[in-house]
């Protein structure tokens, strides 16, 4: 109970409202509406069997009475006195024209019975040294018998039926009812027989009649499960009931309730009298409910359109009430996101919640004040990291030239070294400075670590060899000043002097990948040892044993064009060392 009270405390007002709502006119509706489906449901249930039922009981009566007329039939045409002396006569003193004049007779007696609506044909079977009318087909010899499957096993003066001979055209089929004519004195001496054939669509048209509720089959069957006729071929292999089925179900005088398939369905078998025929009639359950299902869709589509305005009224009348307070709280949310260019609200309004967003309001002016001034500050306090990072680039550069000047001035002959050494000097200081700007072209940056070239072989006797590999258009790449010359002062000063000889060759290489320019300068001095290599570019102040270090140079470029910029660094130990700089590609317009 106290999880539900504390349920509904934290609860939203306007979703307390709904909920209120939802009670009080949802779930009655809802109750409503399943109870009506459930009644209505029984209703139609009960009604369609009794209806069912009915019909079932008036098609089988109606069955038995038209298959009771072809058996009397089949009685009286084997029971007349013409026939049955016509099937005794011993052909050895029956005159010729006697013959003719009976089969006549015969014929005539035999149409009379044809012009009835259930008899198609009758053919007689008698002794084949007297006259026949093969040519018609209707009095015919016993030899003839012999080609039907009647004949091996009628006996006596029963009256077989049997199941359609042509089960590919439903609308021609005919069904076969056969009876022997015996002697009067002996009932297993067969002297012929008489064949009645009727349509089969006469008992498909009556049957059909059982089918008082949609997707039913009604069929019928003999002993053997064979089926004579169907109201529906196409649903007969699914709906068909198996032999154990219809032995249970004919055990029962109700409907029987079972699975055929994958589909729940109401069963009835009746025999029909005199013959091994049955009537089966099975429904499937969907079928009984499909008009309740029309029936349960149109109140659940009635229930929800009326929950649907009931539902509109409400939160109509909600958000009028609760309007305001999801606004404020939709902005609040936003400013806790940190979004506050959206989180300003405007209300005149003087009561409890228009004072609320009043001082929501100066909050926000006031955070937005003071998330300006830090912006500013923070842009300050780069532009200063940037200035410092550049004061500490090559302070012991511009020592060791001036004291190689120094020396060189207390030789002879070295005036003209001392002069071009100036003027290199000069032109590298020129470069540096780049009138306090700090981006200059890859061209220029180029010229620089040329001239640093320079100046250092004057001091080292040309012992190191530097190749530019850069092509023309990738020199107007726009790069930060002094980046390239820490590289090479380093590949020099820990690579190269480092070596046995003290000679060796520099590589500055440049290719374009996608929208960034990857610069690499590769030296064939001895190597940094992994250990070191792995925190080179996170050394905190610059190594004494490393030289100037390396963090200055990847801290500039990743403050100046982004994280993802910067160096990175190759190398084997004796093989040398490669490091790649990577900037985005844009070219450097002077101005």
């Amino acid at each position: 109970m106290k999880r539900i009270r504390r349920f509904f405390v934290n609860l939203k007002l306007r979703n307390k409202l709904l909920l209120a709502f939802s009670v009080l006119i949802i779930l009655p509706i809802v109750t409503l509406t399943l109870l009506s489906t459930y009644l209505t449901k029984y209703i139609i249930e009960k009604n369609a069997m009794f209806s069912a039922t009915q019909s079932f009981d008036q098609v089988s009566d109606f069955v038995s009475y038209r298959i009771d007329n072809i058996i009397r039939a089949t009685n009286l045409i084997a029971n007349d006195q013409l026939v049955h002396s016509v099937a005794e006569r011993d052909p050895n003193n029956y005159p010729l024209e006697e013959q003719f004049e009976n089969l006549q007779k015969i014929r005539q007696f035999l149409s009379s019975y044809e012009n009835e609506i259930d008899i198609i044909t009758v053919r007689l079977f008698l002794n084949d040294q007297i006259v026949h009318s093969d040519e018609d087909g209707d009095v015919l010899g016993l030899e003839s018998a012999k080609q039907f499957p009647w004949y091996e096993s009628l006996s006596g003066s029963q009256v077989m039926l049997y199941p359609p001979m042509d089960s590919t055209n439903s609308d021609t089929q005919n069904l076969s009812a056969v009876r022997a004519i015996t002697s009067f004195d002996n009932y297993q001496d067969i002297k012929g027989y008489v064949m009645v054939e009727f349509p089969e669509k006469i008992f498909r048209d009556m049957i059909s009649k059982a089918n008082s509720i949609g997707g039913s089959l009604t069929y019928i069957c003999n002993d053997q499960f064979e089926v004579i006729s169907s109201t529906n071929k196409e649903i007969q292999k699914d709906f068909s009931l198996s032999p154990n089925q219809t032995a249970i179900v004919s055990n029962h005088s109700d409907w029987t309730y079972l699975q055929v398939g994958n589909e729940d369905v109401f069963a009835k078998v009746k025999a029909i009298p005199s013959t091994n025929w049955s009537i089966v009639t099975v429904i499937p359950e969907s079928g009984i409910f499909r008009d309740t299902h029309l029936i349960q869709n149109t109140m659940v589509l009635f229930m929800l359109f009326l929950i649907g305005i009931a539902y509109l009224a409400a939160v109509f009348v909600t958000l009028s009430l609760t309007k305001r307070i999801d606004l404020l709280a939709s902005k609040m949310n936003a400013a806790q996101q940190g979004d506050f260019s959206k989180a300003i609200v405007y209300s005149n309004a003087k009561d409890e919640i228009g004072i609320l967003i009043q001082n929501f309001n100066y909050m926000i002016d006031r955070i937005q004040t003071l998330m300006a001034e830090e912006k500013v500050a923070s842009q300050r306090l780069r532009s200063a990291e940037l200035m410092a990072l550049q004061s500490q680039i090559n302070p012991h550069f511009l020592y060791n030239t001036l004291d190689m000047i120094n020396w060189m001035s207390y030789e002879e002959d070295k005036g003209e070294e001392i002069r071009t050494t100036l003027r290199s000097l000069s032109r590298f200081y020129k470069l540096s400075l780049n009138k306090g700007r700090a981006l200059i072209s890859l061209r220029d940056e180029l010229k620089h670590v040329s001239l640093y070239m320079q100046i250092q072989n004057m001091r080292l006797q040309n012992a190191v060899h530097m190749d530019i590999r850069v092509p023309e258009y990738l020199q107007q790449c726009g790069i930060l000043k002094i980046t390239l010359q820490p590289i090479v002062e380093n590949a020099i000063l820990h690579g190269i002097m480092e070596k046995k000889d003290a000679h060796g060759t520099i590589v500055i290489d440049a290719k374009l990948s996608g929208e960034d320019l990857f610069i690499t300068v590769a030296d064939d001095g001895v190597g940094i040892p992994s250990d070191i290599l792995a925190t080179l570019l996170n050394e905190v102040e610059p190594s004494k044993q490393h030289g100037y270090g390396l963090t200055n140079i990847n801290e500039r470029i990743m403050l100046y064009f982004g994280e993802k910029y910067g160096l990175s660094i190759r190398s084997k130990l004796e093989k040398g060392t490669i490091v790649t700089v990577r900037i985005p590609f844009h070219k450097f317009i002077d101005e």
